[in-house]
């Protein structure tokens, strides 16, 4: 709707149109973090979820302002308290939610909660009795969190055109892993390895919680890598080409070239858009 939306802590959202002009200021009552909006002008924020406050979700609009989302037992017990990627996508009409813990995507569009999509991670689904106990405090939670290292959880999760994309860690966070799904062919693939096989061929990123995609946009995953990782894939790729290749290549990809040739491995992390092929 052509806005900009910042969350405030405590309670308060704070509108502006695209200029930066504030618009209008909504406040509401307790500390969120999150924060998606639908089609009609509602939001969505999550707050940390405990026994004593189940209801993690709070629905807003210019008139209400109303916790909701009454948990089932299971998942309640896999509701994560640590702050990872997104919890929230947005895609057409519909709001989807995912606690990390939780294998089930559900559309919560309107204040309905419909399990949509299940991760199953092939025996390796979070057990839900580790993830909470009566009187369990974070730390608790987090120790409880490490003695299932052989479990996978969600790290982030997207909607885009003909794809759905889930981004998953280990329990510890150690290792990384994509896996995307086809709406249109209904198969699924994953990796925990991602090779160039464009630009620099042979360049790989293993992939760690710390490197998954953000999201998913138009089709393509976006990324935030490291410049060691680019500089590493240009400067190889540069030695095995003769002088000639070479050129041909840096006219081909001028941009591409302008970006390396101005970054050292001390710089910012580089946007990679990376376009997904039909599977």
């Amino acid at each position: 709707r052509d806005e900009l939306i910042i969350l405030g802590c405590p309670g308060k959202l704070l509108i502006h149109d695209l200029d930066g002009n504030f618009k209008r200021k909504i406040d509401f009552d307790g500390c969120y973090y999150g924060l998606v909006s639908d089609a009609l002008g509602n939001y969505y924020a999550i707050s940390d979820s405990y026994e004593h406050a189940p209801n993690r979700i709070r629905f807003i609009n210019d008139t209400t302002n109303e916790g909701f989302f009454e948990m089932s037992k299971k998942d309640f017990l896999r509701v994560n308290n640590y702050r990872l990627m997104n919890d929230f996508d947005s895609y057409k009409q519909t709001v989807y939610y995912s606690y990390p813990f939780c294998d089930t995507i559900y559309d919560i569009t309107q204040k309905k909660s419909k399990p949509i999509f299940y991760i199953d991670y092939q025996g390796k689904n979070l057990p839900v009795s580790s993830i909470f106990k009566d009187g369990n405090d974070m730390q608790k939670i987090a120790e409880e969190r490490r003695k299932n290292d052989d479990c996978m959880m969600k790290n982030s999760f997207a909607f885009s055109g003909n794809f759905i994309y889930v981004g998953s860690t280990d329990a510890m966070q150690k290792q990384g892993y994509v896996s995307l799904y086809s709406l249109k062919t209904g198969k699924s693939m994953s990796g925990h390895r991602i090779i160039d096989d464009v630009f620099f061929p042979n360049n790989t990123v293993v992939l760690k919680w710390a490197n998954l995609p953000i999201t998913l946009e138009d089709d393509c995953l976006i990324w935030l890598v490291s410049p060691s990782w680019l500089l590493r894939g240009y400067e190889t790729y540069k030695k095995e080409l003769t002088v000639e290749k070479w050129e041909r290549f840096c006219k081909k990809y001028p941009d591409l070239i302008n970006v390396c040739s101005n970054i050292h491995e001390e710089s910012n992390p580089i946007i990679l858009k990376m376009r997904i092929k039909e599977f």
